[in-house]
């Protein structure tokens, strides 16, 4: 028996690749629950990455979710969408450029924390 379930992508760097297509291919997923032990359901948890560039959270949504809207759709899709592209990795209607590696990350709750001391401490 495995140590772990899932694939070693997942359980070393919480994340999962993909692969751009170009233009008019918006959609990339489902993200599995083979590269995460618990999958991210808001935008909020997640960086999204192309040719490891980090893409603005206002240039996709996840999971049905996107900056100031947390109502999940469970299709755990990245949607990307033409608000302000970046054209170094994004083709004009947002879409990844083809044969660029898209990299989705889970932002885990210790990497939104702040040590002010050995005392205390905040979440981001």
């Amino acid at each position: 028996m495995p140590l772990f379930q899932g694939t070693q992508q997942g359980y070393y760097s919480q994340t999962q690749g993909f692969t751009g297509l170009g233009a008019g291919n918006l959609t990339y997923g489902p993200v599995t629950t083979a590269f995460f032990p618990t999958r991210p359901t808001q935008q909020s948890e997640i960086r999204v990455f192309i040719n490891e560039i980090e893409v603005s959270k206002n240039s996709y949504s996840y999971n049905g979710t996107s900056p100031g809207d947390d109502v999940v759709d469970n299709s755990y899709n990245i949607v990307f969408n033409n608000n302000n592209p970046n054209t170094d990795i994004q083709a004009a209607d947002g879409s990844p450029l083809a044969n660029l590696p898209i990299l989705f990350q889970e932002i885990l709750q210790t990497e939104s924390m702040v040590i002010i001391n050995m005392y205390h401490w905040k979440m981001l």
